[in-house]
This record gives structure tokens, sequence and C-alpha cells, in this order.
């Protein structure tokens, strides 16, 4: 994959041009989704393939994405996935996002805090 493994320059200018496809190109062709152009919408998986050094004929470097697809795509063949929350996360593929398994009982105090402090807020 380009700008990974190199010199920390090359690495920043791959960084800096990813961003900025990121933020620009890439999110205005996103939300166009299949409004877009065909000649921009045969690019979109090419810039997907560069940035991403996911392999043209993965189905996650296509134009039709799932997230789930794609996080499971990025650690190859390893039969591991990445974490959608946390990419310092990986756990055999089993068709769980990995970081929800260890934010799930927090989140759940959360909002039943939430809802409990609402629902006491709403009553007359």
């Amino acid at each position: 994959m380009p700008g990974v493994g190199r010199d920390r320059a090359a690495r920043d200018r791959f960084l800096a041009d990813a961003e900025v496809w990121a933020l620009g190109e890439g999110l205005s062709d996103l939300v166009a989704g299949d409004a877009l152009p065909g000649r921009a919408a045969q690019a979109v998986p090419a810039a997907y393939v560069h940035f991403t050094g996911l392999t043209p004929s993965s189905r996650a470097a296509r134009r039709r994405r799932c997230i789930m697809e794609f996080a499971r795509s990025l650690l190859g063949d390893s039969g591991r996935m990445l974490g959608l929350y946390d990419a310092s996360v990986s756990v055999p593929q089993r068709g769980r996002d990995p970081t929800l398994r260890a934010i799930g009982g927090p989140l759940s105090a959360a909002i039943e805090s939430y809802q409990s402090e609402w629902n006491a807020n709403e009553r007359p």
C-alpha cells in the first residue's frame, strides 16, 4: 500500500492525501450514491483500493460497501476483523463488531441512567 512502510515524509504525504480525499471527493461521492455519474462512480473503487490497500476484487472495495465487510476485509484472509469504534481491537470474525462487546455494558447503563433522569423530569 502506498505510504505504508516508507519513510516518515512519504507516510505523512500519503496520510494527508487520504484525508483530503476522504473529506472532499470521497465524502461527496458517498453522499451522491447512485446519482454519481458513471465515470466518477468507476473512480470510487480505485480510490478505496489506493487508500485502504484492499484488493480491487474485494467486495468491500467495490461501489457498495457494507461496513462490517469492510472491517473484516482490512485484515485480509487472517480470519480476524477490526472494531468499528476502535481499530486497535481485532477478534476472530464472528459477525459482531468486537468493540461493541466491550462497550455494551457501560453504554446500556448510560442509556438507562439518561432515561431514568428524563422520565423523572417529565412527571408533573
